[in-house]
């Protein structure tokens, strides 16, 4: 009988980006996010704490940007870990013709260090390829796949049929990032009734 396939890990490998503050619609950590000039952008507010929440990442999908926002305004005090609770938001916008957006002039907004992401495709699960190469390349997750859960499975359902959510990214704490010590963010999209998409944290 032949042995099991082992699933195939996109790994998210970061680099520093010099200007942190450019404008581009590629895979990014930290920084400042970017949205088409087209479309009004509103920054996202934290729902318990009413402060701005910090960008964390931007991810392509479908010709769009899934932008990631986390509060860190108190850590430990709003429930960031949590996918509903108000204190994280995911916000599609435009990739086209895109300007960095400038933040709220007051709260923990963003990330001062940013990072260029590219995707290395290994034929292993996401913890041992994490393993096998962090002593060569900042490692800052996964892209698709299979959530790699530090607790249990939170995986979060779309609001209108209570189908499971599709899993998009897992990000881990790398330059400023804080996903309550040595935890992990992950994202979501709805497939079913979109543009929708969650995100939250476990450690």
């Amino acid at each position: 009988m032949p042995a099991e396939r082992t699933r195939m890990t996109s790994l998210l490998i970061f680099q520093p980006v010099n200007q942190p503050g450019a404008a581009s619609a590629d895979l990014r950590f930290g920084g400042l996010p970017v949205c088409s000039r087209r479309t009004p952008f509103e920054w996202p507010m934290c729902k318990e704490c009413k402060k701005p929440l910090q960008f964390t990442a931007q991810i392509p999908v479908d010709k769009q940007l899934l932008l990631v926002f986390l509060c860190q305004n108190d850590p430990g005090m709003c429930e960031s870990w949590d996918a509903n609770s108000g204190a994280n938001r995911c916000v599609f916008v435009g990739a086209h013709d895109v300007v960095a957006v400038q933040p709220p002039p007051q709260g923990e907004t963003h990330m001062a260090q940013a990072f260029a992401g590219t995707v290395e495709t290994v034929d292993t699960d996401y913890d041992t390829a994490r393993e096998a190469r962090k002593e060569q390349a900042i490692v800052g997750g996964q892209l698709g796949g299979t959530p790699a859960w530090i607790q249990g499975d939170e995986t979060p359902v779309c609001d209108q049929c209570q189908t499971p959510m599709q899993f998009v990214a897992q990000f881990e704490e790398i330059g400023d990032a804080n996903f309550g010590s040595a935890g992990c963010a992950y994202v979501f999209q709805s497939v079913c009734h979109g543009p929708a998409a969650r995100v939250l944290t476990q450690c």
